[in-house]
């Protein structure tokens, strides 16, 4: 076909040429009958109107919860009752739960006694300072007071070493038996189960066994002292045994502190790589935050007759009662007195905010230490994360939609 029609094209190759530039003008004439204006702009035109530009860029991400906290403990107790359950929505404030109260109970009341006793004696004070007659009355009742108070702290010390030895030796148990595996000791146990996944073991480790040796060697002092000492010591000796009654239980407070912070850190370890802790474990932590509340209460009875003898000293000084500084006596009651209201507040856990109890990980009767993490707390208000690149992110400001 191709062949037959370049054939006629060269026969008749004038004719062709003809026809071509026939076509050609043809095309000329219509191109410049369509595009040509003739130099004349023309225009467009629309009613003017007010309208919004809208800018947009878009980005991924994901929609989370604006905040979330998981609510703690502040201080160490039985729960005796629990107020919400998982997925319940709570208001802010709203009571979350309730710990056994009655030690920092009887805190507060000890606080309030002593406060009314220094403003009571304040009281006296200025009441002497216009009847030097009663001088020698007070005095006197001064030097009983304080001879009962020699008294009392005897007796407060023989009550804190008849409590020491079960704790000194429980404490002992715990660390350095081999109740649980019997080719090494406890601690080392609880140590060398977790150093793989965490080196600080050894760190809590060190803390224990340092704690427990200082507990022991200040036990063994105070201890000898103790039994040298009577009743019917001279009050400077009984002073001596107080403070060291004192120094020794703060010792074994730490020591008991350092001990429960290394089980909870091995039980923790343990929970995070979903390995199950031994049930031994519990159970010594339970005996530890027990013991924790005794020597809790010993410290508060030592340091109350330290005092109440260190009050009575004072009352003995002579007839220069100094006003001011028993005012100053009077507002650190005052302080003590408000502080132990403030850890009372501790044993009930309230929200800190609105929000959804999004897990309870407690029940009534639960040992709880300070520190537990009781409930995990999300807000209802959401917030949008979102990555722009780096020509995206130059086009928003703080404050658009």
């Amino acid at each position: 076909m191709l062949f037959k029609l370049t054939t006629k094209i060269k026969k008749y190759k004038v004719a062709s040429g003809a026809i071509f530039l026939v076509l050609i003008g043809i095309g000329y004439f219509g191109y410049t009958k369509i595009f040509n204006n003739d130099g004349v702009i023309r225009y467009a035109t629309a009613k003017a109107r007010k309208s919004t530009l809208v800018s947009s860029i878009n980005g991924s991400g994901q929609v989370s919860a604006l905040n979330q906290v998981d609510i703690k403990a502040k201080a160490s107790g039985e729960a005796l009752w629990v107020n919400v359950v998982n997925s319940q929505y709570v208001y802010a404030g709203a009571v979350i739960a309730q710990l056994d109260d009655r030690d920092a109970k009887k805190i507060v009341r000890d606080a309030q006694i002593a406060l009314d006793q220094a403003k009571l004696e304040l009281e006296k004070m200025k009441g002497l300072t216009t009847d030097r007659g009663n001088l020698r009355g007070v005095i006197e009742k001064a030097q009983d007071n304080l001879t009962k108070s020699y008294d009392d702290g005897f007796s407060t010390v023989a009550d804190t070493f008849l409590a020491l030895p079960d704790i000194m030796t429980s404490v002992h148990d715990i660390l350095f038996s081999s109740a649980i595996q019997s080719t090494q000791w406890n601690i080392n146990y609880f140590a060398d189960s977790i150093k793989l996944y965490d080196k600080k073991s050894a760190v809590y480790q060190e803390s224990a066994s340092h704690g427990y040796q200082k507990a022991r060697s200040s036990y063994d002092t105070a201890f000898s002292t103790y039994k040298n000492a009577s009743r019917f010591s001279d009050g400077s000796a009984i002073e001596l045994l107080i403070t060291q009654a004192y120094d020794t239980v703060k010792n074994i407070a730490e020591a008991l502190k350092n001990t429960n912070d290394l089980i909870q850190f091995y039980k923790d370890t343990l929970a995070t790589e979903d390995i199950k802790s031994i049930s031994l474990a519990d159970t010594y932590l339970i005996n530890l935050n027990g013991y924790i509340g005794k020597t809790n209460s010993l410290l508060l009875g030592l340091l109350s007759i330290k005092n109440s003898i260190q009050t009575n000293k004072e009352a003995l000084v002579g007839t220069d009662f100094d006003i001011a500084d028993q005012e100053i006596k009077v507002r650190q009651a005052e302080n003590t007195r408000d502080t132990a209201n403030e850890k009372l507040a501790d044993y009930t856990i309230r929200a800190p905010f609105a929000g959804i109890i999004a897990k309870l990980n407690i029940k009534i009767a639960d040992s709880v230490s300070n520190g537990t993490a009781i409930a995990t707390l999300v807000t209802t208000q959401k917030i949008a994360e979102i990555s722009l690149n780096e020509i995206d992110v130059a086009k928003i400001k703080v404050g658009q939609k």
